[in-house]
């Protein structure tokens, strides 16, 4: 099939219909997004619907509740020989003790999400003067709204509550009909195409890239493209443009496509969105046309299934971009798109530098955009992507045209109530971060946490300071690195007090009206906050770089910005609470900073600089060596036990460095504070270090069948090889440390003492 619009290079080849498939693929940001999505999906959702299924599927709704030492002593088999598979050892009973969910991540942020939501609920946000009111009422406002029009299954498809038009803005005004309709018709879009010649005519004034340009930077909706100012690492106080490929909303549509397909409901998505939004359907061969773009798009711009997306950012000058995108989309044309939406003072030339991230994916997005602006079916797919992207926050009969037949009321509220909460990460993380420390964490509880995250990064600088396999050249640079590393620890240093959250956030507006109203509103400010910055004569410092999701039950290292954040989410049991032996809270949360911390070195995330630009700190003769010690963990995973044939030494090399040398870190952080007590679980006396050792196990307890156990299929390979599995995340990194064979007593050549480890720092 030759589809009208799209260059030949990217048609040949393809079947007009293939079904594409994903795997958890996402950049480390976005994946994690998406675990807090879901977490919080499902947590809502119970809050809502159905309370006492969930108290049965994890008893306890509150992140403080659950016995650490009893969950333990439950799992714990001692009838199994930890030095054999220290992993059966500690996770024989998991099924018990992690319920219904699938592992400790999981059963924790459910809790964590009930416990925030049902919170929130609560909060009076009945004040006379919404403009007046602080940061946490308006976002307690924001998600009320948008958590009750879910589940109510509010429609705002026909017309909205109407505004009085006398001193509003046009987009203000648009409220008083159809919302979706009329926002595509803001940009000469529409779904289906208008049947009028003149009309259709009058919809090419305008290119493609001008419309996406002007949605991202004017109105802070991203489809296809997400092109916002951004940190100018070159240049500190300065903005530059940043282009990227919305991998996480392409994503998102990828799984519903993969659903509609499975259900043979993929045509009826074209047709009902037509019908509600025109009245009318579209012709079959646009309709045909669209599907063969759309697979074309979904499989040559999204990485393969389990692969690590090619996340990649590097300078560009506007005037060299086609280096990266094609020869058919010129630099010039995202430069005029560019200047149109900027006041005359302020307009860009060809000699400015932008940020590029996932340069290859937009290559794709090049090679669409540059030879056909004209396109029917081009600006039909931008226009139904458009209309994806307003759906949630609209109308539940647009949501429901999404997904399969099945369950679809349900199953549509489940989905609006996911994307509250991705609005509100993406808009408000620091002020829901504030919320939760407030509701359930004190300061001595984020001081204990502080501490375990400066011994570990001693221990780091301590292990480079001995490191004898590198020369003082490359010493030097990871002494550098380390000192460097900014840390997040339950909340930004200078956002946490209300003053500093309200100025932070003071571009709010105030929440009035339905949901779509106020997100419509917030991010047209929050668009135009970030607009202001670019090509600004003055500098701007914000107390922070970049918003982060804070009830999370996770952490995560970010290269370029060179940030560490250990999220408040993560702060309670089984990862950490203050009161209990150092060794659970050493084994646990200390091996997830000392995770993140080594990310900073590891083979894939450690060569930027804090200019943003790739730069190898190693000498020739340091990274030879370090190159070998990479290679020997690589041959450890690939010929672990566990592995079921998949290579995970090479698929999760960045996971697997950062598990063992985290562990190593954290092992010696721990042992800096001195003899530690015993502990007795059940019927067995384990010293602190056997106790740390179990710790760091534990975490990774997974639920039979639902990650592992089970001979998976091809699919099912292909989705978890971007980390290695459970079992091996317990049990590899401590056969890599001759202290945890010395203090389980495991002879030499049993499993979990082999004769040959390999040394990372």
């Amino acid at each position: 099939m030759i589809v009208e619009g799209v260059p030949k290079e990217l048609q040949r080849g393809m079947p007009p219909i293939a079904i594409v498939t994903l795997g958890y693929a996402e950049p480390r940001w976005n994946l994690y997004l998406a675990v807090a999505v879901v977490g919080a999906m499902l947590a809502i959702s119970g809050t809502f619907l159905a309370p006492a299924g969930l108290r049965y599927v994890i008893g306890c709704q509150s992140p403080q509740c659950g016995d650490w030492f009893e969950d333990l002593t439950m799992s714990i088999s001692p009838r199994r020989k930890p030095c054999d598979d220290f992993y059966e050892f500690v996770c024989a009973n998991r099924n018990t003790t992690q319920g219904a969910t699938v592992n400790a991540f999981l059963k924790l942020q459910i809790r964590v999400a009930l416990s925030f939501f049902k919170r929130l609920l609560l909060v009076d946000t009945d004040l006379p003067d919404a403009s007046l009111v602080s940061a946490h009422v308006k976002t307690a406002r924001f998600m009320q709204r948008c958590m009750q029009e879910a589940i109510n299954a509010a429609d705002d498809i026909v017309f909205l509550p109407s505004l009085n038009p006398r001193g509003q803005s046009a987009a203000a005004c648009l409220y008083d009909a159809a919302y979706v309709s009329n926002f595509l018709a803001q940009y000469n879009l529409s779904w289906p195409p208008p049947q009028d010649p003149v009309a259709r005519s009058a919809q090419v004034e305008r290119s493609v890239v001008d419309l996406l340009v002007e949605l991202s930077l004017v109105r802070g909706v991203h489809p296809l493209l997400r092109i916002v100012p951004d940190v100018y690492f070159k240049r500190r106080g300065y903005y530059s443009l940043h282009v990227e490929f919305n991998l996480a909303f392409m994503y998102e549509w990828a799984a519903v496509r993969k659903l509609l397909l499975a259900t043979g409901r993929l045509g009826a998505f074209f047709d009902v969105t037509a019908l509600l939004l025109s009245g009318r359907r579209p012709h079959p061969q646009l309709v045909e046309r669209l599907m063969a773009l759309d697979n074309m798009l979904l499989t040559a711009a999204l990485p393969p299934m389990g692969d690590r997306p090619n996340m990649t950012t590097s300078y560009v000058r506007f005037g060299d971009l086609s280096n990266l995108t094609s020869p058919s989309f010129p630099g010039h044309m995202l430069l005029d798109a560019v200047n149109n939406v900027l006041p005359p003072s302020r307009r860009l030339t060809e000699d400015d530098e932008l940020v590029v991230t996932n340069g290859p994916y937009l290559r794709v997005i090049g090679q669409l955009l540059g030879p056909s602006p004209a396109s029917e079916t081009l600006r039909s797919y931008v226009s139904l992507m458009l209309v994806r992207y307003l759906a949630p926050s609209t109308s539940s009969r647009l949501v429901s045209s999404q997904l399969p037949a099945e369950g679809n009321a349900l199953n549509a509220v489940l989905f609006r109530l996911a994307h509250c909460v991705a609005d509100a990460i993406q808009l408000v993380p620091y002020v829901m971060g504030d919320l939760f420390v407030r509701w359930h964490l004190d300061e001595q509880e984020l001081d204990g946490a502080r501490d375990i995250v400066g011994r570990v990064r001693n221990a780091t600088r301590s292990g480079f300071l001995a490191l004898r396999w590198i020369d003082e050249e490359t010493r030097r640079g990871a002494l550098r690195r380390i000192d460097n590393l900014a840390s997040l620890v339950g909340h930004p240093d200078n956002v946490s007090r209300m003053d500093e959250l309200n100025r932070h956030y003071a571009f709010l507006p105030a929440m009035r009206g339905s949901y779509v109203q106020m997100l419509t509103a917030s991010r047209d400010a929050d668009a135009r906050r970030l607009l202001r910055r670019l090509r600004a004569s003055d500098p701007y410092f914000p107390a922070v770089d970049v918003e982060l999701p804070m009830i999370l039950v996770n952490a995560f290292y970010l290269p370029i910005y060179h940030v560490m954040v250990i999220p408040p989410a993560i702060m309670f049991a089984p990862f950490y609470r203050r009161a209990l032996p150092a060794a659970l809270n050493y084994g646990s949360l200390g091996h997830v900073v000392g995770h993140e911390i080594t990310h900073g070195f590891d083979p894939e995330l450690s060569l930027y600089n804090e200019s943003g630009l790739r730069e190898d700190w190693w000498s020739a003769r340091s990274r030879a060596n370090f190159e070998q010690r990479v290679k020997c963990l690589r041959r450890l995973y690939n010929e672990a036990p566990w592995s079921r044939g998949v290579n995970y030494g090479d698929t999760a090399l960045s996971e697997n460095f950062a598990d063992c040398g985290g562990l190593d870190k954290v092992y010696r952080s721990f042992k800096s504070l001195g003899p530690q007590p015993s502990q007795r679980l059940g019927d067995r006396n384990y010293t602190a270090d056997q106790l740390f050792f179990i710790s760091s196990c534990f975490k990774w307890c997974t639920v039979e069948g639902a990650m592992r156990g089970r001979s998976p299929s091809a699919d099912e390979s292909e989705a978890i090889k971007f980390y290695s599995p459970m079992h091996m995340r317990c049990n590899v990194p401590l056969m890599n440390m001759p202290e945890f064979a010395q203090h389980f007593g495991c002879k030499p050549g049993t499993v979990m003492n082999p004769r040959a480890r390999c040394e990372t720092f």
